[in-house]
């Protein structure tokens, strides 16, 4: 489908969390978790997305229009206000420029970054709030690409589960969740992990550390991307060997929600850098709908 023009940000609070679909999830102030999920409208086909966080509270938030080579990207800023449970959310302008994302793999240089025409904020957002930012509309057919925030507080039950039709699941539909993570180099645990604090999940996670490089994790083997088969996840630890060094997450839930032993494949860029707004970060740490949405086709 061909796209119109951009535009204007359209910020709704909706009573009720759109249909659920593939996301991404930080964990913002106030233990408020964030659902991330951009689908085409109507219809609520999925599109692209994924999510950088560095510090808890800014997250920098990417969806990708890969039929013309094009992305879309802002940054979120939630904080606590007043002290009180409710967050207030500012969309602010992406803070990396299009050269410099294109270091993350999930584009390269000749993406066209598309900003936003407009960044308001939304001066309280409680648990069960959805933000809906409209990023492009097509006039013609009346189609648009919106990207959904769901704030709540923890997953609330599905009454109309008994409703929906039964689905074989897949590893496809298993996401990898890291909370308040400590992550161990050799046995060395890396003073930056214990300050970021949060939780981030995806079907697609990774971390970068500086003079080591960049490190995608899946549970699906995509090999044909390079992935390789490395270690293992267990409850709330994650173990895999690289060369021969040995990391070691753990996260204060389970990672993967289900009992057993699960075969993590790992994609190892050693000469990946971040943007150089970012390279003194001694750790950085984001996640994808989708493995091969961090990798430049």
């Amino acid at each position: 489908m061909r796209h119109g023009k951009a535009v204007g940000v359209l910020l709704l609070l909706l009573t009720a969390a759109p249909p659920l679909a593939s996301q991404v999830s930080v964990v913002a102030p106030n233990e408020m978790e964030v659902q991330m999920t951009a689908r085409m409208e109507p219809g609520s086909v999925q599109v692209p997305s994924g999510v950088v966080a560095i510090v808890q509270g800014r997250y920098h938030r990417v969806v990708l229009d890969r039929g013309q080579r094009r992305f879309f990207a802002y940054d979120v800023f939630v904080e606590p206000k007043n002290g009180s449970t409710s967050l207030q959310v500012r969309i602010e302008p992406f803070s990396l420029s299009a050269t410099e994302f294109a270091r993350t793999q999930m584009v390269d240089a000749s993406w066209a970054y598309m900003p936003l025409l407009k960044y308001p904020v939304v001066p309280e957002v409680r648990a069960g709030d959805t933000v809906a930012i409209d990023l492009l509309e097509n006039p013609a057919t009346g189609q648009k690409v919106v990207d959904y925030l769901v704030f709540k507080r923890s997953s609330p039950v599905n009454n109309n589960a008994d409703l929906a039709p039964l689905e074989d699941l897949s590893l496809d539909a298993v996401e990898l969740q890291l909370e308040n993570c400590r992550i161990s180099v050799n046995g060395s645990i890396l003073d930056a992990s214990t300050r970021l604090g949060g939780s981030i999940s995806g079907a697609a996670l990774w971390f970068y550390v500086p003079e080591r490089g960049r490190f995608v994790m899946s549970l699906l083997p995509n090999s044909e991307l390079g992935f390789r088969r490395a270690g293992e996840v267990s409850n709330r630890s994650l173990t895999f060997t690289d060369d021969s060094e040995r990391y070691e997450i753990r996260s204060t839930s389970r990672i993967v929600p289900a009992g057993g032993r699960f075969n993590l494949y790992v994609l190892h860029d050693p000469e990946w850098r971040p943007a150089v707004s970012e390279s003194n970060s001694p750790l950085i740490v984001g996640a994808a709908d989708r493995a091969e949405w961090l990798t430049t086709k």
